[in-house]
């Protein structure tokens, strides 16, 4: 489970406030709230030597509240140990 409770301040700067008073003067976003994510991670290592191997890793996450709600990533590489 996670919860976010976040206050964003912002500013405009260089405005003028002859044109729109409005404009110049600052204002607060805030963000209140929070769900379940599932999670999965795997991840595999194939060994082509005794210091050499090709890796691999998928991750998944599917949340109820965040902008991005489904995500899909995935690695893959060759590790060298010295």
């Amino acid at each position: 489970m996670s919860y976010d409770n976040n206050d964003y301040s912002q500013q405009s700067f260089g405005c003028s406030p002859s044109l729109v008073a409005a404009a110049c003067d600052g204002f607060t976003t805030h963000y209140n709230r929070g769900g379940f994510i599932f999670r999965a991670l795997g991840g595999v290592e194939v060994p082509i030597t005794s210091r050499a191997g090709m890796v691999g890793s998928l991750r998944g996450e599917k949340t109820s509240w965040e902008d991005a709600r489904n995500w899909l990533s995935a690695t893959a590489g060759i590790r060298f140990a010295f």
